[in-house]
């Protein structure tokens, strides 16, 4: 009996990983709790920004989830700065991963990533490092597959 307390109070007391979480917020989406989507979204940036290491899938995910929160709860600004820092910590972690990732999204996804990096990145700051060519070349084709 005590070893399964102790297992029990174990398993309570581990922090869900962060795919775990992020699936927590589709579910929470998917059935309109907006504010518990949110909650959760803000959680896996907060921990990004505290270090913990987030999959470039997760935080590509987690960046499309807050723009369709936001649209929800009028948090678009707040949203789209928090959108923003998921992806740039995606991209400063594994940037060949985000750009394969970038590119096996459906094309919407793909607009709404490379408008949020856009949106954020002033020229005078960019340097190749924070934009390399290969991201370039996503975004032309991009541009291309959707211009008629």
């Amino acid at each position: 009996m005590l070893c399964a307390a102790v297992a029990l109070f174990c398993a309570c007391g581990e922090r869900p990983d962060s795919a775990t979480l992020f699936q927590d917020a589709e579910n929470a989406y998917a059935s309109r709790n907006f504010n518990e989507a949110q909650a959760l979204c803000d959680t896996l940036v907060l921990r990004a920004r505290g270090g913990e290491a987030m999959s470039p899938e997760v935080a590509c995910r987690v960046a499309l989830m807050l723009v369709r929160i936001g649209e929800h709860n009028n948090l678009e600004y707040e949203n789209t700065v928090s959108a923003w820092q998921s992806l740039r910590n995606a991209f400063e972690l594994q940037p060949d991963s985000f750009a394969e990732l970038i590119r096996r999204l459906p094309p919407e996804d793909q607009g709404t990533l490379m408008m949020l990096t856009r949106l954020n990145v002033r020229p005078d700051t960019i340097s190749e490092i924070d934009y390399p060519d290969e991201y370039r070349t996503i975004e032309t084709e991009i541009e291309n597959s959707i211009e008629p």
